[in-house]
């Protein structure tokens, strides 16, 4: 690298694709695997969308560095805006209509099944049980 100017853009973009891989994994873990069907999730996939903004944000100068007051500002940043994510989708989740069975999306089946009935969920595979599915929280 004949110009410093270069080797201090590479370097810069390497810390922010590695703060974008982080970001990205948290989302992946706390996003929920299917459409959101109660306000729990809905604060779920809030928090998935500001870990990735967080991340990007403050994370960078931990790689660059690899200092304690770097990870220290991220942890706190994420835990501060993820919780203030997570409750706003929650209180948005709770003035939204569901819908009678639930959910909000067309994956319901149109028949209706027997008030205690036992199988597997057609949404996730899960086991239902009276009405509702242990894995995804689907209400039949």
């Amino acid at each position: 690298m004949a110009n410093p100017v270069e080797g201090s853009l590479i370097a810069a973009a390497i810390t922010v694709a590695l703060a974008g891989a982080v970001g990205y994994g948290i989302y992946q873990l706390a996003l929920p695997r299917y459409k959101p069907a109660c306000p729990l999730d809905l604060g779920r996939k809030w928090f998935a969308w500001i870990a990735i903004f967080v991340s990007l944000a403050t994370l960078p100068p931990f790689f660059r560095h690899f200092d304690a007051t770097s990870i220290a500002t991220w942890l706190i940043a994420l835990v501060f805006y993820g919780g203030l994510a997570f409750a706003a989708g929650w209180l948005y989740g709770k003035f939204i209509s569901f819908g009678a069975d639930g959910i909000r999306d067309s994956s319901t089946p149109k028949e209706a099944s027997p008030k205690d009935a036992k199988g597997t969920c057609l949404r996730c595979g899960g086991p239902v049980e009276g009405n509702v599915c242990w894995s995804c929280g689907a209400r039949w």
